[in-house]
């Protein structure tokens, strides 16, 4: 297994006393697979997601990347972690707003010294349909051209896992279907685990596997 997740919970503070917003999840996500989670919105989905990617720590329980627990690890190395093994795509994007397209591509490449960072990232704006698009700004571009260049930045380093919230949800439906079988496509020819949120029914049949989440809990697999 790529990644493995043992009785996670997460309680967060509010006003009114802690509320549970993951209730026990244990989940092994395997190599080479495109997963599914659905769910009701404030099920609990993006939470579980963001403790995947360590952007979230967990109240209780472990998660485990290629046997090793990323529980307790702290944040600089985590970091590293995200930068060397996984790929995030953002429903509010993440972009950096004073660098280009191309830049927000480029810096995770530059940042772990790739040889060719640039050609790799043209590469992959182009694989995204924005090759006339390198020099623009996040506000030049429009909701669903910020969201493939999220989507280019989040396969820039090849990552062995890559974790998707809503991946299609501010392009239309043709482009929408252009970038899932771009992911799709790496998941076949890099061997990685893709794990996506999503409320359409025909993307997440187009998976290997979905994980219903209700209240917190997996009701189904």
């Amino acid at each position: 297994m790529l990644m493995t997740l043992n009785d996670i919970h997460l309680t967060l503070p509010a006003n009114n006393g802690d509320v549970p917003i993951l209730r026990g999840i244990s989940l092994s996500l395997p190599r080479a697979k495109a997963i599914a989670i659905v769910g009701p919105s404030g099920s609990g989905k993006t939470s579980l997601l963001m403790i995947c990617a360590g952007l979230l720590r967990a109240t209780k329980g472990s998660v485990c990347l290629e046997g090793t627990d990323i529980t307790h690890v702290e944040e600089d190395g985590l970091a590293t972690l995200r930068r060397d093994n996984m790929g995030v795509v953002f429903q509010d994007f993440h972009l950096i707003p004073t660098m280009t397209a191309l830049e927000n591509v480029s810096i995770p490449l530059e940042l772990a010294r790739i040889d060719g960072a640039e050609a790799r990232a043209r590469s992959l704006l182009s694989d995204v349909g924005l090759p006339h698009r390198f020099d623009h700004y996040p506000s030049q571009l429009s909701g669903g051209e910020q969201q493939r260049v999220a989507i280019a930045r989040a396969l820039s380093m090849q990552p062995k896992l890559i974790l998707a919230d809503e991946p299609t949800g501010n392009l239309d439906q043709e482009t929408g279907r252009a970038i899932m079988d771009l992911l799709f496509e790496r998941v076949r020819a890099q061997g990685a685990t893709l794990v996506l949120i999503t409320h359409d029914p025909l993307l997440a049949k187009a998976c290997d596997a979905q994980i219903h989440i209700q209240d917190g809990k997996v009701v189904a697999v």
